[in-house]
């Protein structure tokens, strides 16, 4: 029984590290690495509607995209910095939620926004389309998409300096 605390407890300390500590990453399933191209894909928006998310994340303009929960506690921590990106960008930037339906519904999400006042755009990923073009295994992950459909940033946990990467990609023209 001591020998598997022994094994456990560095995992544990290796996965507590990786969830809070921020990080720009490329390994596979916190994200595309950076240099891909945005792929396209089908989401529902929070009326029913199925929309591309190339006609939520404009051509031209830099894009932030959250894979969000309601439920996600660092989601939660980086609400602030996407409130932040919102007021200071407004229409120049494209800021979006992408809601993963494990916990929620879209009726859940749609209540959440309300409530909270976003004033950002959320989908939701109902079928996991989005988590698998993307290539994210979890919530808590943001990528940023510079002005030709690349991304241009991955990151994950609660500690990310999204106005900092934000103001990389809209100085840069």
């Amino acid at each position: 029984m001591r020998s598997l605390s022994l094994v456990a407890a560095p995992i544990t300390l290796a996965l507590s590290l990786l969830v809070f500590a921020p990080s720009t990453v490329s390994a596979q399933g916190l994200g595309l690495p950076v240099g891909s191209e945005l792929p396209d894909f089908r989401l529902t928006d929070l009326e029913g509607n199925e929309v591309h998310i190339r006609s939520v994340v404009e051509a031209g303009k830099p894009a932030v995209i959250e894979i969000w929960a309601t439920w996600c506690t660092i989601c939660q921590a980086l609400q602030p910095q996407f409130e932040s990106m919102s007021d200071a960008y407004g229409d120049d930037v494209s800021i979006v939620a992408i809601a993963v339906s494990v916990g929620q519904s879209r009726e859940d999400v749609a209540a959440h926004v309300e409530e909270y006042g976003h004033t950002w755009d959320f989908l939701y990923d109902g079928e996991g389309r989005a988590v698998r073009a993307l290539e994210a295994a979890g919530t808590g992950i943001v990528m940023m998409v510079d002005r030709n459909g690349r991304i241009a940033y991955t990151g994950v946990g609660s500690g990310q300096d999204l106005m900092g990467e934000l103001e990389k990609l809209v100085s840069d023209r």
